[in-house]
């Protein structure tokens, strides 16, 4: 195969990969149906490893969860680091940003937060000890995790 008959096929798969995951325009002579099902099974499974990693936020959605995470996967394509922990993380910011989160999703989040920091393309677990404090909107009530190291975690 020459140079420029590879160019042209990374070209062409660039583009479809795009279609499928972004919603951009497929290279020619693709079927548009097939392309449409395809992108939306890879949403789907999108949505199913996230509510995986964090089912809290999916209970507390209900049948919502999977049209509000099908509208913020649309506008936001998958992070560098694919994982669902960081996508779920990053729906819950757009969520925050369209609304107040119930107190189960917001103390998900409280859990992530204390144990994993997000960097530029990756999920780290933090170390060291580290104190949180919560309060619950709906009862007024303060939760608080404490963890140290070798001693695990304490919620109050």
């Amino acid at each position: 195969m020459s140079e420029d008959a590879r160019r042209q096929l990374a070209r062409l798969q660039a583009q479809l990969v795009r279609a499928l995951v972004e919603g951009e325009d497929a290279p020619t002579d693709f079927d548009r149906r097939r392309l449409t099902a395809a992108a939306e099974a890879l949403l789907s499974k999108r949505a199913r490893a996230t509510a995986r990693a964090w089912p809290r936020l999916a209970r507390a959605l209900g049948d919502d969860f999977a049209g509000r995470f099908a509208s913020y996967a649309r506008a936001h394509p998958l992070s560098h680091d694919g994982s669902p922990l960081a996508d779920g993380r990053a729906f819950i910011r757009w969520l925050e940003g369209a609304g107040p989160l119930s107190d189960d999703a917001r103390l998900e989040a409280f859990a992530f937060d204390a144990r994993y920091r997000i960097g530029k393309d990756r999920i780290t677990r933090r170390r060291g000890p580290c104190v949180r404090v919560l309060r619950l909107r709906a009862t007024g009530r303060l939760v608080v995790l404490l963890r140290l190291p070798l001693l695990g975690e304490r919620w109050l």
